[in-house]
């Protein structure tokens, strides 16, 4: 078997949309190889714990100071959630008094004649002339005066029909004293408080069950708050709130509880919660807005920066540091967010380190990995083991570079034997992203200033074309851009019309990789057009 001296490998496969680079750990790739349609890719990803697509991956300390790695440790903790959220002051709809008679009449005479008047149990509020009433007066003396002679009987129905149409005792004693009625007999107040509302009129004419004062006790208030449907759980009838009021300065008042209503409101996925307050000085009014402060103890957990955790909305992951530079891909489950922190109810440890930045360019490089794993694969080298940046060192099973009989093949000029002239160098420069597509009678031009772009702004151009050529610049084109990894967001750029149907947008693109541009197009009496590009940014 022929011997090679041991060299320092730089291997590139290309395979349409895939560029694997073996020496120092540098890669590229514009799509996921296990997308590739025919093709079976099993990853060898035994310690992938975050689900398909990831892999642990090593850094060393140098480049984990290039890219501004920071963990932190996972610390079982206590934490109190504050929930904060609007109130309304209302009034105690149980101190609440509608006033109205058993009797008809007409009102004479009135004691509380305006709205918003403070009024005392027992005080008068109205007096009333009726008909029935002097009667029953009438019957009540008459039957006390033939009480004497056995009538005792007749007295007691005659007093209980007094006592039935809201004649207070107090009234019935006067009315034995005095020996003769009254036309007009006051109607005295059940309760005291505010007169919130006033039907009564002197002279009107009143049928049984007719109201005519409202009146509301304000020594104890409500205040209704709404709360999010993710805090509901949180909140339950006794729990303690504290108000302030922006009317108020100063003033702090402490309230509880009573009602959290069991159901949402549909427009704004809020329930309300119902407080209630003492109110002795009178001090709070109705309608008053008040500031509501719950909180909340939450049960001793697992807690992690809210930073830690990259979540896509279908799993959520973070990065555990371990020996040698080495950090591993995890799903948890999360619980909580509180104030930076978030809970987590499984999957961590506690003492166990967590990256807390520099979390998304480490899960880019973890898929990356997985991917190239892959591809290893594929093209029957399973055994390879890539971490990052000690990419180049390779777990290669048996095969040892120093023995490999390396005939048929060159490294040196990146050809190999069998594969024509396929170039197997990758130096990681940008690629012009000229384009031009046909589209619903359009033709699209795309690319872009410069050509091979690099980190920074890039212009996006778009020359727009009917089939004969002729320029299209009655358009409204918009560009949409982005990178295929977790957290990054489309970035919208309405483009500006230049001459000869040329569109114009800078873009800026913050990181080297591909991106992703989409064009939307419309125009008066035009169908909507959608196209899709790529661009692929230097260092």
């Amino acid at each position: 078997m022929k011997q090679f001296k041991k060299i320092k490998t730089r291997a590139v496969f290309v395979a349409g949309l895939f560029v694997l680079s073996l020496a120092g750990g540098f890669y590229s790739a514009s799509a996921e190889m296990e997308d590739m349609a025919g093709m079976d890719m099993p990853m060898k990803n035994e310690t992938d714990k975050a689900g398909k697509g990831q892999v642990p991956i090593t850094l060393s300390p140098h480049k984990q100071r290039l890219i501004g790695v920071k963990t932190t440790e996972v610390t079982m903790k206590a934490l109190h959630k504050q929930i904060r959220t609007i109130g309304r002051v209302d009034y105690n709809e149980r101190k609440l008094r509608t006033i109205t008679t058993k009797i008809e009449g007409w009102i004479e005479e009135l004691g509380i004649d305006a709205t918003g008047m403070p009024v005392k149990k027992g005080e008068m509020l109205f007096s009333v002339y009726s008909p029935k009433l002097v009667q029953a007066q009438d019957e009540y003396l008459m039957a006390r005066r033939s009480a004497q002679n056995g009538g005792r009987a007749m007295t007691e129905a005659s007093r209980r029909r007094l006592l039935l149409w809201d004649v207070s005792p107090a009234q019935i004693r006067d009315l034995e004293k005095r020996g003769e009625t009254l036309r007009a007999l006051p109607m005295l107040s059940p309760a005291s408080g505010v007169v919130i509302e006033k039907m009564a009129l002197a002279g009107m004419y009143v049928n049984p069950g007719m109201p005519l004062y409202q009146i509301a006790d304000l020594s104890t208030v409500w205040v209704y708050a709404d709360i999010y449907e993710s805090d509901l759980p949180l909140v339950s009838a006794g729990q303690a709130a504290r108000l302030s009021f922006s009317a108020l300065p100063g003033v702090f008042r402490e309230a509880t509880v009573t009602r959290v209503y069991p159901y949402l409101n549909k427009a704004t996925r809020t329930a309300t919660v119902r407080l209630e307050l003492e109110n002795p000085d009178g001090m709070l009014a109705p309608g008053m807005y008040a500031d509501v402060l719950f909180d909340v103890p939450i049960t001793e957990a697992l807690v992690v920066p809210d930073s830690a955790v990259l979540d896509s909305g279908l799993r959520q992951m973070v990065f555990v540091s371990q020996a040698g530079g080495r950090f591993e891909p995890r799903a948890v489950m999360m619980g909580q967010r509180v104030r930076g922190e978030v809970t987590i109810l499984k999957g961590l440890n506690a003492g166990e380190q967590v990256v807390t930045q520099g979390t998304f360019l480490i899960d880019s490089e973890s898929k990356m990995m997985a991917s190239m794993e892959g591809m290893m694969g594929l093209i029957g080298m399973g055994d390879w083991k890539m971490e990052g940046s000690k990419m180049g060192e390779m777990d290669m099973g048996d095969m040892k570079m120093d023995d490999m009989d390396m005939d048929g093949m060159d490294m040196g000029v990146g050809k190999m034997e069998g594969m024509g002239d396929m170039n197997m160098s990758a130096s990681g420069s940008a690629s012009s992203p000229e384009n031009e597509v046909s589209l619903e009678g359009l033709k699209l031009h795309f690319s872009t200033e410069p050509a091979m772009p690099k980190k920074g702004d890039t212009m996006l151009r778009l020359k727009v074309s009917d089939q004969a050529g002729k320029a299209v610049s009655d358009v409204t084109v918009t560009f949409d851009y982005t990178m295929a990894m977790p957290g990054m967001e489309i970035e919208t750029l309405s483009a500006k019309a230049e001459k000869g149907g040329l569109y114009t947008a800078t873009a800026f693109l913050g990181m080297k990789g591909v991106w992703e541009v989409e064009i939307r197009i419309t125009g008066p009496d035009r169908a909507p057009v959608k196209a899709t590009f790529n661009v692929r940014v230097g260092g």
